[in-house]
């Protein structure tokens, strides 16, 4: 067996990942084309990189498995699931949000519970931020300004 190989003169090894942390990956979500991230090595930091790094697998798998998720997918979401809240409600939403879009590559008993826990944190989150929003509202009407 004969096989050719052809090397062009980049060097992969002189990339330097882009590093974002919670706020950028969320911008990079809501407000960039996903290129920018998917197509280029990328390093997560903060309380959502594993939500990060779970998206990435789940938008480009690097290992197909039948019609389920890669052991290493299934990791990811399983640390995703096991880590502690955030504080941040806009990344702990993103992160929510990452969960429900995995419900769409789970085949097993466990979407029901992922997808439930996921879209009420997401609810809750939303309900807690017009709640907070609408406070200065109400207080301007209690406070006498003359």
């Amino acid at each position: 067996m004969e096989a050719q190989v052809f090397l062009d003169g980049t060097q992969l090894f002189d990339i330097v990942p882009i590093s974002y942390n919670d706020a950028e990956w969320v911008r990079s979500l809501t407000q960039q084309p996903w290129s920018k991230w998917l197509n280029q090595p990328v390093a997560f930091t903060g309380m959502g990189s594993k939500a990060a790094q779970l998206l990435q697998q789940l938008v480009e798998p690097k290992i197909l498995v039948n019609t389920e998720i890669s052991p290493t997918t299934q990791t990811l979401l399983e640390e995703v699931l096991a880590s502690p809240v955030c504080q941040n409600p806009d990344v702990e939403k993103m992160i929510n949000r990452v969960l429900v879009f995995a419900c769409s590559n789970i085949c097993d008993e466990t979407i029901t519970s992922i997808y439930n826990r996921a879209t009420g944190c997401v609810n809750a989150i939303d309900l807690f931020q017009r709640y907070v929003y609408q406070i200065p509202v109400h207080l301007t009407s209690l406070v006498n300004v003359n």
